[in-house]
Formats: C-alpha cells, structure tokens, sequence
C-alpha cells in the first residue's frame, strides 16, 4: 500500500459510508473501467498481486523464500495498521460529526480487516495464515486463552479457531442492537458453540464457554463442588441459552403476555430442578444461577 494511497484513505474514511464504497475505488487499467460493486473500498481496484507485492507479467512469479514472506506480512501489517490509527484519529478529530457515526466508523474497520486478510493471504498458504491469525486476531487469541491448559489438541484449538472465526466474520459488518438483532446473533452464537461441543470433549467445551462467560464459570464451579459429570455443566449452558433466546423473542413481541416472563422462569427453574437437583433453582441465585431473576 503506497503512501499516497494510505493518505487519500486516511482523508476518505471521514467521507460518507455509501461515498466508501463507490466514489473513492480507483478505477482498474482501463481508463473508463467500472469497479465491481462487492469489492472493499480498501482495495480500490488492486489485484492479487499488487497487494502481494509481487509484480504482475505475464510468467508465474517463483515462490517466496520465508524472509520474503516475512518481510511482505510485515509490510502489510504496517501500512494496515498506519490507515487505521490515521481513520481512527478523523473520527475523534469528528467530535461526533463523522458521517453515519460509531457504527459507520466501526463498519469501516472491519472492512479494513477484510482486506487486511486477503492481502495477507495473497502472501501467505492457509495453514500458516492460520498460524498468524491464530496468535494475533480476536478469534484465535480468544481460542487460545479458553483452551490452555485443556486436553484439547492442536488440532482440535485450530477447528475450534475456525469456527469462531467463521462467526466473527458473519457479524463482522452488523451493529444493530434491536432485540430482533440480538436474538438472531444468540441463535447462531449458539449454534456455533454446539458446533464446538462437536470437536471437544465435554470438559474442554466447559472451558470454552467459561472463557466467554462468566455466568458459566460459576456454573462450571458449581457443578464440580457437587462432583457432577461435565455433561451437567453443558445442559445448564442449554437451559440457559434456552432462557436467554426466549426472553428476547419476548421482547420483540408486538404484545407480550404481562406473565410471559414470569412463566419463563418458573418452566426454566423446573429445567434446572430436573437438571442438576431440586435445590438448584432455590439456590445460589447470586451465584452460579444469578442470571435467573425471581418471578
């Protein structure tokens, strides 16, 4: 990425949103070209290998030796990280007049890690893309911290690393806070985490889901004070997730039952009874159940 380039981006990103996408792409060879709508405004027309670095022509270019490899996701690490401290600095210099606001200003971030992303992985092969990504994004240093220490192997850590990053990417793009929003990111949050229980052993998805929430630490605590199996621990995370999509779905009712919520809890203290023993739900209701108000 050219000097020029990260400056006139750094001056853009203060631009409208819809202004991104369209008007700020150059244009490709040909004069009168037109840039593909889908493309990220970082990219603004370039090619495989103008982002590689590696030079176009009509031969195929030699493979890279690992120092040029390195080299290269250094650069491009560089110039990623000048454009976003630059965006970053426009929108505080905004004071709360940057186009579209937060969520404008938060939506061209991710874009950025898009293109940050395919860049790299013009350099790059998909395992040792993986290998980066699993050291320094959000997903893998998240995948990381959860499973230390587990009995999870490599390859289980980089299955669960791309799953969670799957997930990220679907919502990558997406700030919308309504209750309807938020019930279908639950939904494939916990879809996603089923997923998960797929690849590891009981005890390892415990420790994923603890490494995420802390409600679910408690309750991982509190099934091993009673010396219950680890399948206790997963079916409490259910009947949680379970009340927590529910209660949602209640708030984007046109008109929700004024007992709805009241019968919500009543029928997941029965779950928990059933679950983990008829004390559980009378129990620890500032502890490992806290997240379970009184009816």
């Amino acid at each position: 990425m050219k000097t020029a380039r990260r400056l006139a981006w750094s001056v853009l990103l203060v631009g409208a949103t819809a202004f991104l996408w369209f008007a700020s792409r150059p244009s490709g060879p040909p004069a009168g070209a037109t840039a593909s709508a889908g493309a990220s405004p970082v990219a603004g027309g370039r090619d495989v290998a103008s982002r590689a670095g590696i030079g176009g022509g009509a031969g195929v270019a030699p493979p890279l030796s690992a120092d040029e490899k390195r080299a290269r996701v250094e650069r491009i690490k560089r110039d990623y990280d000048e454009v976003r401290t630059r965006a970053a600095a426009d929108y505080a210099a905004a004071a709360g007049s940057f186009p579209g606001g937060l969520n404008a200003f938060l939506r061209q971030l991710a874009l950025l890690e898009r293109e940050k992303r395919a860049d790299l992985a013009s350099v790059l092969t998909p395992a040792e893309l993986d290998e980066l990504e699993l050291a320094e994004t959000n997903a893998g240093q998240t995948v990381r911290r959860a499973l230390t220490g587990t009995g999870a192997t490599e390859a289980q850590v980089r299955t669960v690393f791309r799953l969670e990053r799957e997930f990220e990417d679907r919502f990558a793009l997406v700030f919308d806070l309504s209750s309807a929003a938020l019930l279908e990111r639950q939904r494939v949050r916990d879809e996603y985490d089923e997923r998960v229980f797929g690849v590891l052993e009981p005890a390892d998805a415990l420790a994923w889901l603890a490494a995420r929430d802390g409600d679910q630490g408690l309750m991982n605590a509190w099934v091993r004070e009673r010396g219950l199996p680890p399948g206790v621990g997963l079916e409490l995370w259910r009947i949680k997730a379970g009340f927590v999509r529910r209660r949602l779905e209640l708030k984007t009712a046109e008109k929700p039952s004024p007992l709805a919520l009241a019968e919500l809890i009543r029928e997941t203290e029965r779950r928990l009874a059933t679950a983990a023993g008829a004390e559980a739900p009378s129990r620890d209701r500032d502890g490992a159940f806290r997240w379970l108000p009184l009816p």
